[in-house]
């Protein structure tokens, strides 16, 4: 263990406490929720404790409630960084925030601050933390999600903390690169929504009578979607298959929705699929979207099978969106005139933009471990370059054929308690590739063992 770390109080509490640690420091600081705060502190560790003579205790209890009003009053001026580093990697965090690099560099681009925190690499995988601050308006805020930005072959930034008294959002970057690299990097950030706004509509209206008396398809052949892998192996489905056409826009032109200017282009029933084109305002605004097909009587939804984009090349592409998508909805026998039609979704009322780039220098590496290959015949598939570091574990892999089951991996530390990750047969699509898990941070050296597949891998 690090010789300068110091054990901080924050590492004793568990999750939940720490969930009721955190909405405190969203009041205001007044006594009475110093009392009712620390009375659940302490309550949770005198729990854990042995039995101890009164005297003791009482004065084991006394120290407990003064280490946590220090606690509170130490943090009544919030450390947004120790409380993103808790939200994201755990209670344990603190030993990590003090192995990663401290940055300072900052931007400031309409209105708006960002200042870069800390830093560091786990593998292929560059972390890095950042401050958004609203130095003018209110445009931040907890619900605002990062639309667009740029770092090395990108991943995911998310706005894991905002402090309205500050105005500052602090944003955790995980982002991966394909080659080793030890050049400079950067991190740009060029738009977010913010301040969400949802709906949920029934369309009543007589679906059956908008239905064509004709289908008609058009070929796709450039989309991205998704489906529900159980409904298509329930109904035997390929989804390449059901990919490669779509329902033709322009047929129905039947607004399901005033308020949201939602669309039903086109329908059509086919072998007990219901299949369905929307359109839908393809802005940044318009967020998150969801179509449902409820029965008149129960309430009960139709499964969802699959969907897919349809890109006529008329989309505003600062959206990332296409102009259509294809619903599918397994109907099999059932009345469609039993049916209505729900439309849930999200709008988000700001939608802000700017030029906010910071340079990065390659940062400090987490040290890992590296474990023996593994073959897991049973299973078809072979494990190669098998690491662990304080945040998961990595490793190659090959399949002889299609992995059918959920593989269960276990980490148990030295103290008993265990972290589990499981890979699951949608992970591993390809025939090989680069498996990581991220944890809630460890050291490595309070591992007991590590456990895949019920088969216990040494360290090399």
């Amino acid at each position: 263990m690090d010789k300068n770390y110091k054990k901080e109080p924050l590492e004793h509490l568990t999750d939940e406490q720490l969930d009721d640690f955190l909405n405190y420091l969203e009041m205001p600081f007044r006594e009475i929720e110093q009392k009712e705060l620390t009375q659940k502190i302490k309550v949770k560790q005198s729990e854990e404790k042995k039995v101890m003579p009164f005297k003791k205790k009482k004065a084991t209890i006394i120290a407990t409630a003064a280490a946590s009003v220090l606690l509170l009053s130490a943090f009544s001026q919030r450390d947004n960084i120790k409380i993103a580093y808790m939200k994201s990697f755990g209670t344990e965090s603190q030993k990590l925030l003090l192995k990663s690099d401290k940055l300072n560099d900052e931007v400031v681009d309409n209105g708006l601050k960002l200042k870069a925190k800390t830093s560091f690499k786990d593998e292929n995988r560059t972390y890095f933390v950042s401050e958004l601050t609203d130095l003018k308006e209110d445009r931040l805020a907890k619900d605002t999600r990062i639309q667009r930005w740029e770092m090395l072959s990108g991943g995911n930034t998310q706005v894991v903390d905002y402090n309205p008294k500050t105005k500052t959002a602090t944003l955790v970057t995980r982002a991966i690169t394909m080659e080793d690299t030890t050049k400079l990097l950067g991190f740009k950030l060029n738009s977010f929504i913010s301040h969400e706004e949802k709906f949920d509509e029934i369309y009543k209206g007589d679906l059956e009578k908008l239905m064509p008396k004709e289908a008609k398809w058009i070929d796709n052949t450039n989309s991205g979607g998704g489906a529900n892998d159980v409904e298509l192996d329930k109904l035997g489905l390929d989804w390449d298959e059901l990919d490669k056409r779509v329902l033709k826009p322009g047929v129905i032109n039947e607004v399901v929705s005033t308020k949201q200017d939602i669309i039903l282009e086109n329908m059509a029933l086919e072998d007990g699929l219901l299949h369905m084109l929307i359109k839908r305002p393809n802005d940044v605004n318009h967020d998150g979207f969801d179509l449902i097909v409820k029965s008149k009587q129960d309430g009960v939804a139709l499964g969802y099978v699959a969907s897919f984009q349809v890109d006529e090349g008329t989309h505003n592409n600062e959206s990332g969106r296409t102009d259509y998508e294809h619903f599918i909805f397994n109907i099999g026998d059932k009345d469609l005139k039993d049916y209505s039609l729900e439309l849930t979704g999200s709008i988000m009322k700001d939608y802000v933009k700017g030029n906010w780039a910071i340079k990065l220098a390659e940062p400090t590496y987490l040290v890992s471990k590296e474990l023996e290959d593994l073959s897991l015949k049973e299973e078809g598939i072979e494990l190669k370059n098998v690491s662990l570091s304080p945040l998961g574990l990595s490793f190659d892999y090959t399949l002889d054929k299609r992995l059918d089951k959920t593989i269960k991996t276990d980490i148990e530390l030295k103290n008993g308690t265990h972290k589990e990750v499981s890979f699951e047969p949608s992970d591993m699509t390809k025939k090989s590739d680069h498996f990581m898990s991220e944890l809630t941070y460890f050291e490595l050296e309070d591992v007991a063992s590590v456990t895949i597949a019920g088969k216990t891998v040494p360290f090399k």
